[in-house]
C-alpha cells in the first residue's frame, strides 16, 4: 500500500490538504482515514521527527557502513 509523504516543494500543509480531502470523500467508510498521508502537522495526527527522519536515516546508514 502506498502512503504519500512530503517531497520537494511540499510539506505539512499539502499533506494535511490531501488528508482532509480524502476524509471528505471516504472518511465515513475508512477507519484509518487519519493515516492516509505521512508528514502531517502534529495537530493533524502527524508524528514528531518527520523533518529530521531522512537525514537521520542517511546518517545511520553511513555510520553502519563506516563501522563495517
Amino acid at each position: 500500500m502506498d502512503v504519500p509523504g512530503p517531497d520537494v516543494g511540499t510539506g505539512e500543509r499539502e499533506m494535511t490538504w490531501m488528508k482532509t480531502t480524502y476524509q471528505a470523500y471516504y472518511g465515513h467508510k475508512d477507519i484509518n482515514a487519519d493515516a492516509v498521508t505521512t508528514g502531517k502537522s502534529l495537530n493533524q495526527f502527524g508524528i514528531g521527527g518527520r523533518t529530521e527522519s531522512t537525514g537521520l536515516g542517511v546518517f545511520t546508514c553511513a555510520r553502519q557502513l563506516l563501522n563495517n
